[in-house]
């Protein structure tokens, strides 16, 4: 191997706060992650979930700040659509008097997993640091609930926000969407969606390392050794949204795929530089950013996939949350 083979499959340095983060919570869910076996399949990814959730949200500290209120949707099927309004008691005013903009918020969890209790803590900091109320939305998984389900639920989620706003407080002409992860793909999706609907223009996307495409799944020799989301897990997981039928060139299922990026409302993305979507998230900032789509691109050094939710306290977590706020405290210039 020449030397320059050699450097092309480097080990890459992981931020030494990231990797303590990464090394602890290794420890601590030792005893309670079922150990590998068997091929990845979506009852694998499922596994760790509430324990993993459990501990992340412990590293974030309580806030009594924020009220939660709970509200039920029926679906056209008759079945309930459950949705949580995280409201900061502090909540920033928009120009238009008494009302406050808000945001709609699509957990992560690769399509495949998670829920609105595992994302509680996440989600109640966003509402709290930001002063901008959040609206979580608990969407259908796949494989159970193949694509469009889940975005035809944050649509009725939007929808909602928008149809209350006055009981909400919410001012209509400042609302936007945010999305971590796989559910940075259904937010993105519920954009494109909503553009192509005419409704109400959105203010703001936030999207924070978002699944955009489900072309990755070539192994990456320089991000496998230290991958928190695998190439593995993202087939399985696409493959689980699509249902077994071919993506084509469906943008209202994978956002990277989506033939026109015009018209999009400004578009926050960060991504960390050891990301398994990385990327994809550039090629997509480059997209918006040719259609005219106003842009705010973040790559984050030494950082691998979710990790200010293993370091919160690194610096670099510090700093990208940081961002994140500021791109949601923007929705309320409308």
């Amino acid at each position: 191997m020449t030397a320059r083979q050699q450097r092309a499959v480097a080990v890459p340095t992981l931020d030494p706060e990231v990797l303590a983060g990464l090394t602890t919570a290794f420890t601590a869910l030792a005893a309670a992650l079922p150990p590998p076996s068997g091929p990845v399949d979506v009852a694998s990814l499922r596994a760790g979930t509430p324990a993993s959730f459990g501990y992340y949200g412990s590293l974030v500290p309580a806030r009594d700040d924020v009220t939660v209120t709970e509200y039920d949707v029926l679906r056209d099927d008759g079945s309930v659509l459950s949705l949580r309004w995280y409201a900061p008691h502090d909540a920033a005013p928009t120009r238009t008097p008494g009302r406050t903009a808000a945001a709609l918020y699509v957990h992560g969890g690769g399509q495949v997993a998670a829920d609105l209790d595992d994302y509680d803590p996440l989600v109640r900091r966003y509402a709290g640091e930001s002063g901008v109320p959040l609206l979580a939305v608990e969407y259908r998984l796949a494989p159970e609930h193949p694509a469009p389900a889940a975005r035809e639920d944050c649509l009725a989620a939007l929808a909602f926000l928008h149809e209350r706003a006055d009981e909400l407080g919410v001012d209509p002409d400042a609302v936007g969407v945010m999305g971590d992860s796989g559910g940075g793909a259904i937010a993105a999706a519920t954009v494109l969606t909503w553009r192509d609907q005419g409704r109400r223009p959105l203010v703001g996307q936030v999207l924070v390392y978002p699944m955009l495409d489900d072309r990755t799944r070539g192994a990456d020799p320089v991000l496998a050794p230290v991958a928190t989301w695998t190439h593995v897990a993202n087939g399985v997981a696409w493959d689980a949204v699509l249902g077994g039928r071919e993506a084509g060139e469906d943008g209202y299922v994978v956002p990277a795929r989506a033939a026109d990026l015009g018209g999009l409302p400004p578009t926050y993305l960060d991504v960390g530089d050891l990301d398994l979507f990385r990327a994809e998230v550039l090629v997509f900032a480059g997209r918006l950013a040719a259609a005219g789509v106003p842009l705010e691109l973040h790559v984050v050094p030494g950082a691998v996939h979710a990790f200010e939710v293993v370091a919160p306290e690194a610096a670099v977590s510090r700093q990208v949350l940081a961002t994140r706020y500021a791109a949601l405290r923007r929705l309320a210039r409308g």
